[in-house]
């Protein structure tokens, strides 16, 4: 199978050699007949006499010593052994008929063209050296040392003659230089093919040049842009080498990193970094380290780690909690003793109505006044969640004492609350808040549930919790409510719920461990659920 260049060269010397041999054979069988023929009449092998029956042997022989050397790829070798035939035999040729020189001159071409097409091309030189030096060397031999006379019956010498054997050379001069001609063309047409493809390749080269620096260029101003937002963000963002050392880092990063140690984060190992940062001091504790995918098209300089710096927000949160604490001591103080007087009032005598105002105003003002505890029950455990005084209580108890509370709203409202126990069990609480984060759930849904309704409360004893459902039968509520109920941030109207209530429930529920949910179709009724863990066999 041809696989390259220098394979298909191999094969058209391989395919010339074979022509070389098979004409030069068949020309000398040719003359052995004519010979045999013009001198006896007829012919037969052993009508040879010894010297042609020698250069014949001699002469296959070394035909067949070229056809060997051509089997086993050394066609250099028979190249030149084909030649050396065809230049014995023109000498020979020349030496035995000197009258005949002129006719056979033009058969000196021949070897001169098989090594330009066998051969390299300095064997162009040495056979055109070693075609004159043999015609020269038969020529003095044969003035030296007379040949034998051969009874060929060959015609006289003579420009016929002549111009038969030059017309015969001519002949196969042409047959011996079409092949070349085809080489040629062949070559031209590849270097032409070459050259199409070399231009095609430098095109598509300029092209992918050019896709490259525009990828690059995109690339540039997409780095560009990331880094100008990363130098925006509040969190810090680092890259680290694969030697473990910081090689980029955004200003907050930097700025961190001053303001801990007083020293460019640049250069830092990453070991040392994460060591400083996990440390036990004020300005580490609220700053945390999260690791990003690698990339590794990036070599090594792509972003790999963000320092969450939550100071800020862990200021902010301590100076709420602050502000919230102080007014509500600063409230809770003239509450009480508004609420005190409001309650002294009432027993003296009074003006025909007073009574009914007084009593509005101090029930506002108990109300005020709950308002502001729960604001810093909220703001305690958000802070410090062991602030719950836990002890094992049954659930039952705690919950009737609620319901009791929101007697006044139930008649207020004329909905009736239907109590369903339908397991109990000793759960380990701080049974106050419990109680106040269930009135809160049990008012919201009271003041959902049009008059003349019910309001459900239920209560279920799961594997390892205590479940409480409040079902009203209210108008329901929307996805949106549902999501924005218990958070505190958001006003009352918007969500048509007590913004602190709720929260303060939802908040002393996951402090015991426990799930709030809603559930709603939002078109009639809605079904409150919380639950709080058993307390364990080792409490009890």
């Amino acid at each position: 199978m041809v696989r390259s260049s220098t394979d298909i060269e191999l094969l058209r010397r391989s395919q010339l050699l074979n022509s070389c041999l098979l004409v030069i054979g068949l020309l000398m069988a040719a003359a052995v007949i004519a010979g045999v023929g013009l001198g006896r009449g007829d012919w037969r092998l052993g009508d040879l006499t010894l010297l042609p029956a020698l250069a014949l042997l001699l002469g296959g022989g070394w035909l067949l010593a070229a056809y060997l050397f051509s089997r086993v790829r050394r066609y250099t070798v028979a190249g030149s052994l084909v030649i050396a035939f065809v230049l014995l035999a023109l000498a020979l040729a020349i030496y035995l008929l000197p009258g005949y020189t002129l006719a056979l001159l033009p058969f000196a071409c021949i070897p001169v063209a098989l090594a330009a097409l066998l051969l390299s091309r300095p064997a162009v030189y040495l056979a055109t050296l070693a075609t004159l030096g043999a015609l020269a060397g038969a020529a003095a031999l044969a003035g030296e040392l007379p040949p034998p006379a051969l009874a060929l019956g060959l015609p006289p010498p003579g420009a016929a003659l002549s111009a038969a054997s030059g017309a015969v050379a001519l002949g196969f001069l042409a047959l011996i230089l079409a092949p070349l001609r085809g080489e040629l063309a062949r070559l031209l047409g590849q270097l032409q093919h070459g050259e199409a493809a070399a231009l095609a390749a430098a095109d598509d080269r300029l092209a992918a040049e050019l896709a490259r620096d525009a990828a690059q260029a995109d690339l540039e101003e997409r780095e560009r842009n990331f880094d100008t937002v990363l130098q925006h963000v509040s969190d810090g963002v680092i890259a680290i080498n694969p030697a473990g050392k910081v090689v980029r880092a955004n200003a907050t990063a930097r700025e961190l990193w001053v303001e801990i140690t007083g020293g460019d984060l640049i250069g830092q190992r990453f070991d040392q970094l994460r060591a400083t940062l996990m440390g036990p001091t004020a300005p580490t504790q609220f700053v945390d380290i999260v690791e990003l995918p690698r990339d590794e098209a990036a070599g090594g300089e792509g972003y790999t780690h963000v320092l969450l710096d939550r100071r800020e927000r862990a200021r902010l949160t301590r100076l709420r909690g602050e502000l919230l604490s102080l007014l509500a001591d600063e409230m809770r103080n003239p509450l009480t003793s508004m609420v005190t007087a409001l309650e002294m009032t009432l027993g003296q005598n009074l003006p025909e109505g007073a009574d009914r105002v007084l009593v509005g105003a101090r029930r506002s003002g108990q109300r005020l006044l709950e308002l502001v505890t729960t604001m810093l029950e909220i703001n305690q455990l958000e802070h410090n969640p062991n602030a719950l005084r836990r002890a094992p209580l049954p659930l039952r108890p705690i919950l009737d004492a609620g319901i009791a509370q929101t007697t006044p709203l139930q008649h207020q409202g004329a909905v009736q609350v239907v109590v369903e126990y339908s397991g109990d069990g000793v759960v380990l609480i701080d049974g106050e808040r419990v109680r106040r984060a269930f009135v809160h759930l049990l008012e919201h849904a009271l003041r959902q549930s049009p008059p003349y309704s019910t309001v459900q409360v239920r209560t279920e004893c799961q594997s390892d919790v205590m479940a409480v459902r409040i079902s009203d039968q209210g108008p329901g509520l929307t996805p949106q409510q549902r999501e924005l109920l218990f958070d505190q941030r958001v006003m009352p109207d918007e969500r048509k719920a007590p913004a602190l209530g709720l929260a303060f429930s939802k908040l002393v529920v996951e402090t015991h461990g426990g799930r709030v949910m809603v559930e709603s179709s939002g078109s009639h009724g809605s079904t409150y659920l919380f639950t709080l863990p058993l307390a364990p066999r080792d409490v009890l």
